[in-house]
Formats: C-alpha cells, structure tokens, sequence
C-alpha cells in the first residue's frame, strides 16, 4: 500500500513538472487578438474601468507597479470616461487605485492584476502569444 502512494506521488510530481506554466489553454481565447509566435509583445493596455457620472465626473487614478503599501506609482491622472486604457510593460503585476471624492468624502476602490502574455496552442489557427490580465473593475456599486 505504502509502495502504490509513493508511486501515485511520483506520477504526480513528474506529470505536473512536464506542464510549463506560459501555455494558455483558457476558453476565452479571442484569436484575432493573438500575437504571432515570433512576434513576442513587450506590452499591453491596462483595461481600467471606472464609475463616471454626474456625482463622480472625474476619477483620479494611480497606477502602481506592484502592491499599493510597497511599490512605485508609475502613473497618476484624472480620468474623465468610463474605460481607460494605460499601455504599459508586460510580465508585471499592477495595483490600480480609483480615488472618487464628492462632498468631502473619498472612495477608494483598490485591485491588482498581473499583465502577461501566454502562449496559446491547437485552439487558433496557429500558435499565438494572448495577452490576460491587466483588466480592472473599479466601479462603484451604487
């Protein structure tokens, strides 16, 4: 009994070390908006979505490369529409920070995605690089 664990342990060490971890094999694939595989992106647009209306005209936004308590702001705006796209490098974690301010009281709506390219295999006419990550919901739940 202890030899057949042992086995199904192994088995399982060896069949998930064969996995490598760039491959995309998500259901979500849009192949039109693939890379070549020779052509590698470098970057991406940050996809961020934002509360904008009569209360909340403008939204100040900063961006951080990494987690918000210990990393840099790379970038910090007023937003006035309801997406905005920020083009940055690929293979990095973002925070994005939504700060709404009306009447003297501010909102902060904080979320962390990280930007990478994956390679996609047998689901697009060709091996392609797919962009995930980076899309943020920074709504307001009114």
């Amino acid at each position: 009994m202890k030899t057949i664990i042992l086995l199904l342990i192994s088995f399982a060490i060896v069949f998930t070390s064969c996995i490598d971890p760039i491959y995309y094999d998500g259901d979500d694939v849009d192949c039109y908006y693939c890379y070549p595989e020779n052509q590698f992106p470098d970057s991406a647009d940050l996809i961020i979505d934002l509360t904008i209306n009569s209360t909340y005209p403008k939204v100040e936004i900063k961006v951080y490369a990494g987690m918000v308590d210990n990393a840099p702001v790379i970038a910090n705006f007023e937003a006035d529409t309801s997406t905005v796209y920020l083009y940055v490098p690929i293979d990095h974690l973002y925070s994005v920070e939504a700060i709404y301010s009306h009447n003297n009281k501010t909102i902060r709506v904080i979320e962390s995605d990280k930007l990478e390219a994956k390679l996609v295999t047998e689901i697009c006419d060709e091996d392609c690089w797919y962009i995930v990550g980076g899309e943020y919901e920074l709504n307001l739940n009114e």
